[in-house]
């Protein structure tokens, strides 16, 4: 005699739809005016990829690393907010 086993598998889902409020650009200068604070970050990995590349054994590797965290601390200030998973509340 064979058992016939079903499993049914309930789920309550929760979707919120609702549309955030608008919120204003955080910066309050005009698109034309350079944002001299990403250009300091810039300008900071490239000192470091220079001084990286003059310089040689386990200094150099220092460098590298920090000009790889000078890059990515500029492109997340040149690329817009995305909305991450900070503004996520339950």
């Amino acid at each position: 005699m064979q058992l016939d086993r079903r499993v049914t598998l309930g789920a309550v889902l929760l979707i919120d739809d609702r549309v955030p409020p608008y919120r204003p650009p955080r910066d309050e200068r005009p698109v034309w005016e350079p944002n001299l604070r990403t250009a300091a970050w810039v300008a900071a990995t490239i000192v470091l990829i220079a001084a990286a590349l003059v310089t040689g054994g386990f200094a150099s590797f220092v460098l590298f690393c920090a000009a790889l965290a000078c890059g990515a601390h500029a492109i997340t200030r040149a690329l817009p907010y995305g909305e991450g998973l900070r503004e996520y509340h339950q």
